[in-house]
């Protein structure tokens, strides 16, 4: 993702070369934070809803600061889809493309840091290898059951609002 930031800086003057880029860079956000995928908008979606459901009421049972924890992974996953929906929206050539793709990686830099570092790895500390197993075979059938796109309005409600809106639609979206 910081080579694709990098890259688009650097192409400064070349308005489809950055275009292109910025587009990759959507695409590995999108990887990114699903764990690669060949459909990343769906799995996009499905994580989240996993998450929502599976890893964040552990998170909040486990850990100590598991309630401040989860508020702030979902206030950042909320902010970065914003962003990235933005972004999106927008093409290279407009005045304020440059400002939204530096507010993505000023959101998104120290969310996965956090998430990498920090939130994962602690509860991972709390957990014995069966319970993690056990949680990870629960996110994965989670996933499965979850919408496979985002809906379009769920940006505009907070978290974990957004995750019911996404189930409501999901028997919708798999027809």
């Amino acid at each position: 993702m910081e080579e694709y930031y990098e890259n688009y800086q650097k192409a400064k003057g070349n308005a489809s070369e950055q275009q292109k880029i910025a587009n990759q860079f959507i695409w590995e956000v999108y990887s990114r934070l699903l764990f690669e995928s060949a459909n990343r908008d769906e799995q996009l979606a499905r994580h989240h809803v996993g998450e929502e459901l599976v890893v964040y009421p552990v998170m909040q049972k486990v850990l100590p600061d598991g309630n401040d924890l989860v508020s702030k992974d979902r206030e950042a996953h909320h902010r970065v889809a914003e962003l990235l929906y933005k972004l999106q929206e927008k093409s290279t050539s407009d005045a304020d493309f440059p400002q939204t793709f530096d507010e993505v990686m000023s959101e998104l830099r120290p969310h996965l840091r956090d998430e990498e570092e920090t939130d994962i790895p602690e509860l991972e500390g709390k957990l014995s290898r069966e319970e993690s197993a056990a949680l990870a075979k629960e996110f994965s059938k989670t996933k499965k059951l979850a919408p496979t796109r985002s809906h379009p309005y769920a940006t505009s409600f907070e978290p974990p609002f957004e995750t019911a809106l996404a189930l409501i639609t999901a028997p919708i979206d798999k027809v």
